[in-house]
């Protein structure tokens, strides 16, 4: 038998109206292994367990459970069963015939199966006396743990948890957290589950799926997700972290905050990276001792660590150490090579494919933008009529004519409101750069990015407009593009 018991193979899900919810999701889980799917709201995990589960039909691709393609299958065919976070348990039945009541509507096990049977699923969920007890008098980490026993009672293959621990305070979720993954090694049931929550995930599971809208950004172990981020999303969703636009600038040398730190990634000279670095590797030395020195202006007690706040010109360096340093004090710190982590910047500019309409404006990422058109054609002018004139003498109408267009991350005003700006949509992402954010805003209607560097701190889900200024907006002719 393959160690693989579910495979999703080019999975995507796209509801009425056009929203795709889940693009080309591939992933296969190992029988035993616990999976999670962690990613903001909105972003397909839970889309997908549905899929997994039977509740929504892919629109692409196919489900794979032992090498048999149950795409198809309903709900009720399939070895799997869902823990809700609402936990969906029926307030008129007692605990015992809330756990029994799968195995009842069955109709093919004996009274003394039943009873052998949910006796040894609240065994499991250590609450062996709890029978006769109605659901209504336990607490939410007991219901939790009766809605985990009516799903383990039926001896699924898989069980999927849709954030089953949301609905739990604090203190309950963390003890829930390892009594969960303790239940898992001990069934030997394939757990995929789905939370938001990255500290969740790092305490459970075998294996990670980061998810951002609909599509997988990184697949892996918690240490390799949480030391080997693949981009900047990643790093910034899991854990605080210091991330910076950095430049290349020799073998194995990255500058970031106007410093040349040594690295151990490769890359070519001058290519333009993310550089992550995790608070807790930044080392605290003398100003005269650190490769870069700065002053303290933030500090607060964590528990078991203070987290200080370094300003080196306007970049931050966030630290996390045991030792204190105080508010004012000047010191200097060092980034040994192997915890400095340097990845493929995921945005220099934004390109667009456009088009000029009949007064000369550029059309892309569903706004039309004053555009300087003579740019297409070296020398060129516009006549009276707005023609282009080009150096040989000849009259060109650019109606309609398709164009490369290419805008600097920090060429781009955003305004919070969607009347005074020439394209508009919703901030989707907002990451922290060290001395800027980086926004994406996702337009209305064909869901172009528009990617840009700004000081202002906006919140997600805003609704905003964008202005270019006429001169950052670099035009090719895309007939004359170089393939």
């Amino acid at each position: 038998m393959s160690d693989k018991i579910i495979e999703l193979v080019g999975i995507s899900k796209e509801f009425d109206g056009g929203t795709l919810a889940v693009s080309d999701f591939n992933l296969h889980v190992n029988r035993g292994e616990f999976v999670t799917f962690l990613g903001p709201s909105g972003c397909g995990k839970t889309t997908t367990l549905r899929m997994i589960a039977g509740f929504e039909i892919p629109t692409a691709g196919k489900i794979l459970l032992d090498g048999k393609d149950i795409t198809n299958l309903p709900p009720y065919l399939r070895p799997v069963n869902t823990v809700f976070q609402r936990y969906a348990l029926f307030p008129h039945l007692n605990v015992y015939d809330n756990i029994a009541f799968g195995l009842k509507l069955k109709k093919t096990f004996t009274k003394a199966e039943i009873n052998k049977k949910v006796s040894k699923a609240l065994q499991m969920v250590d609450l062996e006396d709890f029978e006769k007890r109605k659901v209504t008098t336990l607490s939410g980490g007991q219901q939790q743990r009766i809605a985990i026993a009516r799903a383990i009672v039926n001896e699924p293959e898989i069980l999927l948890l849709d954030e089953p621990l949301g609905a739990l305070d604090l203190k309950m979720r963390k003890d829930m957290q390892l009594e969960l993954k303790d239940m898992q090694r001990k069934l030997g049931i394939t757990f995929i589950y789905v939370t938001h929550d990255q500290e969740e995930a790092l305490t459970m599971s075998d294996r990670i799926v980061v998810m951002k809208d609909g599509e997988v950004q990184q697949i892996g172990t918690p240490q390799d997700i949480y030391n080997e981020p693949t981009n900047a999303f990643v790093a910034d969703f899991i854990g605080e972290s210091n991330i910076y636009n950095g430049t290349i600038v020799g073998d194995r040398k990255v500058r970031f905050i106007n410093k040349v730190f040594d690295c151990v990634d490769d890359f070519e000279i001058n290519a333009k990276v993310d550089v992550v670095v995790r608070p807790e590797d930044v080392e605290i030395v003398k100003p005269e001792e650190g490769i870069v020195s700065g002053q303290i202006v933030s500090s607060i007690f964590k528990g078991v660590h203070y987290e200080m706040i370094m300003m080196v010109g306007k970049s931050e360096v966030m630290i996390q150490s045991t030792k204190e340093v105080k508010v004012g004090e000047t010191i200097g710190i060092r980034v040994s090579p192997d915890n400095i982590h340097i990845m493929k910047r995921d945005f220099v500019s934004n390109v667009y494919d456009g088009y000029i309409d009949k007064i000369n404006k550029v059309h892309f990422a569903e706004g039309a933008f004053e555009c300087d058109v003579t740019q297409l054609y070296p020398g060129s002018h516009l006549d009276s009529e707005g023609y282009v004139i080009t150096t040989t003498g000849e009259k060109i109408d650019l109606t309609n004519v398709p164009v490369r267009v290419e805008v600097g991350l920090k060429d781009i005003e955003i305004i919070d409101n969607d009347e005074d700006g020439d394209a508009r949509g919703s901030i989707i992402s907002i990451v922290y750069k060290g001395d800027h954010y980086q926004i994406i805003i996702c337009t209305d209607e064909e869901e172009e990015e528009i990617v840009c560097d700004t000081e202002y701190l906006w919140n997600e889900n805003d609704r905003v407009s964008v202005k270019i200024p006429k001169d950052k907006i670099k035009l090719t002719l895309k007939a004359v593009e170089k393939k």
